[in-house]
């Protein structure tokens, strides 16, 4: 790869690349080295991941509250998180491990509206702007009144949905432009991402009801009423197929 080749990336991504210099600034202003990053009901499992992972694994049962009790919140679903965990704790001090991922969702945020809007809403339009609006589309989503109470808070289960439900909306357009068994990974994969957000199940149950209501009005634009339906009871189904190992326990 030439240098060329290299300024001709930089200069046509720049929106997106100012975005991630600007989560990532926001994160480095707010975490403390040698601090623990917490806040309301937070989960702090880097304390004991091993022990955690036995709970999230083992989440239809709660040994530890009490004398032991059925599982009140959705923990099965945190299974997807493990693995971001279990490498954090490879390769950083215990004091970012938390803080680390809190950011890490709060950039994968910005980085996923930036490209929901330019590849769906900006993109055909208007064109050479395109991604200098959909860059300060994103901003505003970082820096959105909202979204600073949310990761103030700092619950994983906000910071979760935050990062992937433009994701989400990306895989929906992807499946009604063409049901194939590659829209349907990506869909899938992306059901299993924002799967931590259900520690909490009524959060999850929250984003899946406005997906649907997305997915059904989306496609009525290009779809009869009947199709639009069928279509919206279709993502019903893989969201449910996809949540079925944490629900139904």
């Amino acid at each position: 790869m030439t240098i060329k080749s290299i300024q001709k990336i930089i200069k046509s991504n720049l929106p997106l690349i100012l975005l991630v210099l600007v989560a990532v600034f926001i994160g480095l202003q707010n975490t403390s080295i040698r601090a623990y990053y917490s806040g309301w009901d937070n989960i702090h499992a880097e304390f004991n991941i091993a022990q955690y992972a036995k709970r999230v694994f083992f989440g239809a049962w709660q040994e530890h509250e009490g004398l032991g009790a059925p599982a009140a919140k959705g923990h099965i679903s945190e299974i997807s998180r493990l693995p971001i965990l279990f490498i954090f704790n490879l390769i950083l001090p215990n004091y970012l491990i938390r803080s680390s991922f809190i950011f890490l969702m709060y950039s994968i945020g910005g980085i996923g509206m930036y490209l929901y809007l330019y590849k769906i809403w900006i993109k055909k339009t208007l064109g050479v702007y395109g991604k200098w609006l959909a860059g300060i589309g994103a901003l505003l989503y970082l820096v959105h009144p909202l979204t600073l109470q949310q990761f103030y808070i700092s619950f994983e289960i906000f910071t979760v949905q935050f990062a992937f439900f433009p994701f989400l909306l990306l895989s929906i357009h992807l499946l009604l432009r063409k049901i194939t068994w590659k829209s349907i990974l990506v869909f899938m994969i992306i059901q299993l991402a924002l799967a931590p957000s259900a520690h909490t199940p009524t959060v999850h149950y929250l984003g899946i009801i406005f997906s649907l209501i997305y997915s059904f009005f989306y496609a009525l634009d290009s779809k009869k009423f009947v199709s639009a339906m069928k279509f919206s009871i279709f993502i019903g189904l893989l969201t449910l197929l996809m949540n079925s190992y944490w629900i139904l326990p």
